[in-house]
């Protein structure tokens, strides 16, 4: 018992196979590159920045917490080892 093949995947497959090997960089496509690989992704870090900011339980504080910060809001120095 064979496995049946999707014939519908073959056909993306095979019109991947050409894209990837027949695509080149020129002017007419630098313009989409760019807003799809820099401008789109800027714009949405923007926007959930700004949209986090607005709420007040979250407004002035970072998306991310370093463990210096919490060192340093300890009242510990961050520049001696935890042990001394």
């Amino acid at each position: 018992m064979g496995l049946q093949k999707n014939k519908f995947v073959e056909e993306w497959n095979g019109k991947r196979e050409m894209t990837e090997k027949s695509f080149e960089l020129g002017p007419s496509n630098v313009p989409i590159l760019l807003l799809t690989v820099v401008a789109a992704p800027c714009f949405v870090a923007y926007w959930t920045g700004d949209e986090m900011n607005q709420r007040p339980e979250f407004a002035g504080k970072t998306m991310i917490d370093s463990p210096s910060d919490h060192m340093i809001t300890e009242g510990t120095n961050p520049t001696t080892p935890r042990g001394l």
